[in-house]
């Protein structure tokens, strides 16, 4: 996925052991929330000083973004230790994943 290294590292996974695939899905929810605070802090800046509302707007959308990050990293995180209470070594696609379908266009 563009823009999203740590999701491209994700692919690699199968290749760990589950604790340390947790020990880095944890790092990144550190990451993430880390840039959380500081995007706050901008936004309640560019508020005081009435900045375009378009880039507050943008930047808002950026907190969101991340906040739906987190919660992604959050429940990967539950399933893997869950998986790994149960001695299972991948994590399963979620249930609530969207499925799959061919969209291909064809002539």
């Amino acid at each position: 996925m563009q823009g999203y290294p740590f999701f491209s590292k994700c692919s690699f996974f199968k290749h760990l052991k589950p604790r340390e695939v947790i020990q880095k899905v944890e790092q990144q929810q550190t990451l993430v929330q880390a840039k959380q605070s500081a995007y706050r802090e901008i936004l309640a800046g560019m508020k005081d000083r009435k900045a375009d509302p378009y880039r507050i707007r943008i930047l808002e959308f950026g907190l969101q973004e991340m906040e739906h990050r987190l919660q992604w990293l959050e429940e990967l995180r539950g399933e893997l230790r869950a998986d790994l209470k149960k001695g299972r070594t991948t994590c399963k696609p979620s249930p609530s994943a969207p499925s799959r379908k061919n969209t291909s266009v064809r002539p």
